[in-house]
């Protein structure tokens, strides 16, 4: 895990504690190239983009049954966080009503 990266220019380490804390460490270097890489790393990291390629990497570290079993509880947790039951529970049905009507949307695609 302390794998040092040839011509690192910034970092973001996320680590957790028996307590479920979740710690950070974060850095980058002192020129314009750095902050900017260091930017669109938070970015990405935050806006969700790398939540697949985060997944397919963890994925292809699991080599063994045990650690493909760990990875699928890994997805079941992350689904539940993602699809709170009680927030799906409370919706209304005027909830559920879409924001413009389909009927409005498909012509403009050639429909």
């Amino acid at each position: 895990m302390d794998k040092k990266i040839e011509n690192q220019t910034s970092f973001i380490t996320y680590m957790a504690d028996s307590n479920g804390t979740i710690w950070l460490e974060a850095g980058w270097g002192p020129d314009s190239k750095s902050i900017e890489q260091f930017s669109q790393m938070m970015y990405e990291l935050h806006s969700g983009q790398l939540m697949a390629n985060t997944l397919e990497f963890i994925k292809e570290q699991c080599s063994t049954e045990s650690q493909q079993a760990e990875y699928r509880q890994i997805l079941v947790k992350l689904n539940e966080y993602f699809f709170d039951k009680e927030d799906l529970d409370s919706l209304t049905p005027e909830d559920c009503r879409p924001v413009v009507r389909p009927t409005e949307v498909f012509p403009q695609y050639g429909g």
